[in-house]
This record gives structure tokens, sequence and C-alpha cells, in this order.
């Protein structure tokens, strides 16, 4: 098939392309951190550069830059709480930028997908919805609105559904539930907590904990979630969760890595909550994905939270 991967570039995104690729698929890279650079590595020209630019931001990709297009990916988004800040800038996006991403692109995007025949649109939507939902949560479930960012990924999931009610455009809607792996590096202070423990922890520093740490997460490894995105090529509307059905807790996760380095590291408990209440009201307590819905299909995740702490710890081992 040929996929077009929004957020190509992405932590999420970036797995996926490497993945549709080794399954035999021509893939699209749209991000809009993809540069003339990037571009002057492949055709060593000028020529057709400004497009090229333009079809790589989901708000000016056009129809016919979709053509032929069998799957669309749409990971592209900014894509966490700090990005909704409506005093200043994250990344050098302000509230409006980050709205104006999230919604006017994503409805773009799905009116070019329409008008140039795109036969699947999937969208990536998130976990956080679910916030103070009884658990685990289930797709069924009233939905909750914690910060802007939830609010934005609402708005996408309806757009998706409206697409397909009204064109009979096929949509399919995965809901992520904490989703860690390899490569974090580049989302710095939006990167899962499993990631930036093991960095603290592999420099000897002790990672940071809100209260007790008895916080929990349904995490997930990227792989998982890659696996999932390629499964949802046959799958109907949704929602679907993407989570693995357990729950752990922060403080369970720096057991498990200290468990793996051979340390014996203290995490520090500190209160910063009070410094997100101009993003969001509430902290995060729990969550656990009912993931029955995908399995019954034939899809479950495969790598325990024990195997993707080896695995992110031995490929940043690899790479030193």
């Amino acid at each position: 098939m040929k996929c077009l991967v929004t957020g190509s570039a992405g932590f999420i995104g970036s797995h996926l392309v490497v993945e549709l690729k080794k399954c035999g698929h021509e893939v699209i890279e749209c991000d809009i951190r993809n540069d003339k650079d990037k571009y002057m590595e492949r055709h060593y020209t000028e020529e057709g550069l400004d497009e090229y630019l333009k079809n790589n931001d989901i708000r000016t990709v056009t129809e016919d830059y979709l053509k032929g297009v069998d799957v669309v990916y749409h990971l592209g988004a900014a894509s966490g709480s700090l990005y909704f800040d409506p005093i200043k800038k994250y990344n050098g996006y302000t509230l409006a930028d980050s709205i104006n991403v999230n919604c006017d692109g994503t409805v773009h995007l799905l009116e070019m997908c329409r008008q140039a025949g795109v036969k699947k649109f999937i969208f990536a939507s998130t976990a956080s919805s679910y916030v103070g939902t009884k658990c685990p949560h289930k797709e069924k479930c009233k939905l909750t609105c914690l910060n802007f960012y939830a609010a934005t990924k609402q708005f996408g999931e309806m757009a998706c559904k409206l697409y397909h009610e009204i064109y009979g455009m096929d949509v399919t809607i995965l809901r992520f539930a904490s989703v860690y792996g390899t490569k974090e590096e580049q989302k710095g202070k939006l990167a899962n907590i499993v990631s930036q423990f093991i960095w603290d922890m592999m420099k000897d520093k002790s990672p940071e904990l809100w209260y007790k740490g008895r916080q929990t997460r349904d995490l997930i490894y990227v792989d998982d979630v890659v696996d999932a995105c390629i499964f949802a090529i046959r799958l109907s509307v949704g929602p679907y969760n993407v989570g693995t059905n357990v729950e752990t807790s922060f403080i369970d996760v720096v057991a498990k890595i200290n468990a793996v380095l051979g340390t014996t590291i203290i995490p520090r408990f500190i209160q910063p909550y009070d410094c997100m209440k101009v993003i969001q009201k509430k902290k995060v307590d729990r969550q656990l994905m009912d993931t029955s819905k995908l399995k019954a299909l034939g899809w479950e995740s495969k790598i325990s939270i024990d195997d993707g702490i080896k695995r992110i710890i031995e490929n940043i081992k690899a790479r030193k």
C-alpha cells in the first residue's frame, strides 16, 4: 500500500515509518519538522521545494499530494498539555497555535483526504480523555476534559466520525495509553515518565516523584502501539483503546529500573503540581485501559513494562 504518516518525524511516527517500510509499504513522510536540508538530501535541487514544505504541514497539505494514497495515519499534533499553556509558549507554540494545528489541521487533512479519495484514515487520540473515570477505562464511558489537549483530541474524534457519517469515509480512532520507548529524547519534558526516570537513573540521579509516587499509568511500549496502528487498517470506526490492561505506579517503575541497572537509587519526593494548574486543575491519579474490545478482534500488547525498560536501557548503551 501507499501510506502517508503525519508526525512522521515524531516519537511514535518515526517508529511507524520504519515498520511500514519493513512490511513493504510505500511511505510518504509528512511532518512540519521536515526541512529544506532533508529535501535537498533526497532531490539535490530546489525545484519543488516550496511544494514539499507546504505538504509537510497538515494545515496546507494539498489534494494532489494525497492522490493515490491508500492509508493516512494522522499522528501529527501539538501533543501534550504543555503546548496548551495560555501564558507562555512551548517549543514556539502558543495556545492558539496548538488549537489551530490540532483542530483546523485535522479537519483540513480529512477534507483533502475526502477529495483525493484516500481509502483509510487512522486517527491517533488519547487516554487523557478518561481522567477521573472508573478503572479500567472503557471506550463507551463518558469522556472528561482535563485540559485543552484532551479537548482538541476529542474534537478530532468527532470530526472523524462526522466524515464517516456524512461522507462515508473509512476512519478508525485509536486511543493511546501512556506510550514510552526508545528514541524518545526529542520529546524533552513531554517524554514518558519511564524514559525520563531511566535517563536520570543512568546518570546516577534521583528521579523526582510527585507526592508519594503512587500515581499509576497504563504503560505501553511504542512497538506495541505501532503494531496496533498497522492492525487498525482492518478495523471499523471505533474508538479502540490501545493499552496493556496493566496498571503500574511511578514508584514501581523506579524499582523496576533499579532492578535492571543493578542500582539502589532512591527517588526524591516533591510537590510541584501547583505550577501545572494554569494548564489543568487536576492531576492524573490513575490510568488503566480496558483493552478487551481490541483483544476480541485479535490484537493485544506483547511487551511487558519490565521488558520495555530493558529495551530502552540496552538501546541507550548501544548508542554510546
